[in-house]
């Protein structure tokens, strides 16, 4: 018996796992993992670079940080990138102290709300030496108009072979606006203003340079038109005012004709006078 029950058992272990596996007597395979799928995203697009050189500048504070963005450490080459050309910035290139290096002036124009500047602008100049940015009409009186595009320049002015800096400058009051030429000039070790001593010329329409260096002459057009009276000797003499006496008719003979019952006589017709002579009248009188 004790050999029946052992062998029994052994049946059994044999059996039982084709039991587990649903009866059959293959080893049971290791189930297959199962990956959970990540819900797809797009990947964003990145936001583009806002053109920190597309807003105008407001002040010359504005002003400066602008051109010093757009330049960086250097950017001479090209002088007048395209960049400054479309934001209506002037450039302009010539040797300021004589040491054979370029060196950059720039007018750049300024929003300026309320103002009457007609095109208030600053002015810079970064020197090829020193890489140093230096400013001028800080109350932003320079003119960045087409007229005072035109005039601005690094051109020598004053004879001493080295570029001096050309720039027109408004000055408005209360009865409106004057323009001048700003001619500054190195003279070492500090700037001089060797412009024309003059406060400057209302309404001006053109500005140009002939000549270079010690032969330049300046010719500037504008000034108020004011409507004066002509000379008394040339003004037409006033046409004289007819006279007119009605004095009656004397009829001749009867006719058919109907004849004005007045005629007319003119000044130049001699009158009596009241002592009873004849007396012509003058052209002119005033006895009409």
């Amino acid at each position: 018996m004790r050999f029946a029950a052992v062998l029994w058992t052994a049946v059994l272990l044999v059996l039982l796992p084709g039991c587990r596996n649903g009866g059959s007597g293959e080893a049971p395979s290791s189930p297959e993992p199962f990956v959970l799928a990540s819900p797809s995203s797009a990947v964003p697009t990145p936001s583009p670079t806002p053109d920190l050189l597309a807003t105008p500048p407001a002040s010359h504070v504005d002003a400066r940080a602008w051109l010093q963005r757009a330049l960086g450490p250097s950017g001479f080459d090209p002088p007048c990138p395209q960049r400054f050309q479309q934001a209506g910035v002037a450039c302009t290139e010539g040797d300021v102290d004589g040491d054979g290096l370029k060196d950059l002036a720039y007018l750049l124009p300024v929003t300026l709300p309320g103002t009457l500047l007609p095109h208030p602008s600053a002015v810079f100049l970064r020197r090829g030496g020193t890489q140093k940015l230096e400013e001028f009409a800080v109350d932003l009186t320079a003119d960045a108009s087409p007229m005072g595009i035109a005039a601005f320049s690094l051109v020598d002015r004053t004879g001493d072979a080295r570029g001096d800096l050309t720039y027109l400058e408004n000055r408005c009051g209360a009865s409106g606006c004057k323009t001048t030429v700003v001619i500054q000039t190195w003279d070492g070790t500090a700037w001089r203003d060797a412009g024309p001593a003059d406060s400057g010329i209302a309404n001006v329409d053109s500005v140009s340079w002939t000549g270079s260096g010690a032969t330049s002459a300046l010719r500037i057009h504008g000034g108020k038109l004011l409507l004066l009276r002509r000379p008394k000797q040339d003004r037409p003499a006033p046409r004289p005012r007819p006279c007119n006496w009605s004095v009656p008719a004397t009829p001749r003979r009867k006719s058919n004709t109907t004849r004005p019952s007045t005629f007319t006589r003119h000044s130049s017709m001699p009158m009596p006078s009241s002592t009873g002579t004849r007396k012509p009248l003058s052209r002119h009188s005033n006895l009409c």
